[in-house]
């Protein structure tokens, strides 16, 4: 039985882990205290979703920082064209410019 050998040598070491089970019912017994002991079942399953939407959104705090690819080839290309205009207008122009950005900061 070597196809069944493979099969077993493949699924047989996977650990079983009851981790997220245990932490939807720890997250459950948070939500249902006893002043909301009237719940119904449909209720606690929207809190319960709305609970991991809520932690899962808050806890994503680099969205706004992320670079696309686009904007990484615009900066580029924005570059470029200002050492271009830069060295094609001579090194005064040139030195004017930094001068100019640097005291703005």
């Amino acid at each position: 039985y070597p196809t069944l050998f493979q099969m077993a040598m493949d699924y047989l070491p996977i650990m079983a882990s009851a981790v997220p089970c245990e932490r939807v019912l720890s997250t459950s017994a948070k939500t249902d205290i006893p002043r909301r002991s009237r719940i119904s079942p449909s209720l606690m399953s929207a809190l319960q979703f709305l609970k991991y939407k809520t932690k899962k959104s808050r806890l994503d705090f680099s969205v706004q920082y992320i670079t696309t690819e686009d904007e990484l080839m615009e900066s580029l290309e924005y570059a470029e064209r200002v050492a271009i205009t830069l060295t094609s207008q001579g090194p005064s122009v040139a030195v004017e410019f930094l001068y100019h950005l640097l005291s703005d900061t």
